[in-house]
């Protein structure tokens, strides 16, 4: 399994695009040791109209709790004991992120829904696939000229897939998972493409002009 560390997020993210919690204010409920490391020493990306979106502010922001943020769910699905302790430790797009704090397990809730799907065995597994994202936000983001760099794009786009499947395989165990559906739209976008002055689709936006894909700021 892939792990990020404090070193790996600090080369592709700015200071200021970091939110690192002082251990005084890592919530009480997170047993898990490595966890707490995680909220202490390699943070939470906060990056403005980002892929991932950070569950605080300001290392002294408060982290809501699963029955806090759907309370009605266990009305539809019986959820795993314990469930609503769960943390947000952020959103992945429209998709719910949540931390076990005793296993150190993420599991997401998709975009609204009843259903609650494994995501990654760790924080750090988390943490690895964010930090590939931002090493690889051009391959994401563009902008290209003209479409003869569409294939190519989209070719790197599988590779990025398969070095996450590899590093965090519960991530891809449902096709219709958080990690599955951002990067098959990421690709199917640059599928659509073409510049202004010509083709099917001209005039359309360059992925990443609109809703979650904007750019972040260069670190």
């Amino acid at each position: 399994m892939a792990r990020v560390t404090p070193e790996m997020f600090d080369s592709v993210f700015a200071a200021d695009q970091l939110v690192r919690i002082p251990g005084e204010s890592v919530p009480v409920r997170i047993t898990h040791g490595p966890s707490r490391e995680y909220f202490t020493g390699t943070g939470f990306p906060l990056v403005r109209n980002w892929l991932y979106r950070s569950p605080v502010d300001e290392p002294s922001g408060e982290f809501s709790d699963l029955g806090t943020l759907r309370p009605e769910l266990d009305e539809f699905i019986d959820i795993p004991g314990g469930a609503k302790e769960w943390l947000l430790v952020g959103r992945l797009g429209p998709d719910l992120l949540m931390l076990d704090g005793a296993s150190g397990r993420v599991h997401a809730i998709l975009n609204g829904s009843d259903e609650i799907t494994p995501a990654h065995e760790s924080l750090q597994e988390l943490g690895f696939f964010l930090y590939v994202m931002q090493r690889e936000r051009a391959l994401f983001y563009g902008p290209y000229e003209d479409t003869d760099r569409s294939e190519d794009v989209r070719g790197a786009i599988d590779q990025v897939r398969e070095e996450l499947a590899a590093a965090g395989p519960d991530a891809f165990t449902a096709p219709g998972g958080s990690w599955p559906r951002l990067l098959r739209e990421f690709k199917d976008e640059w599928v659509e493409y073409a510049p202004a002055g010509g083709g099917q689709h001209a005039g359309t936006s360059y992925p990443g002009e609109h809703g979650w894909w904007v750019p972040p700021h260069p670190a």
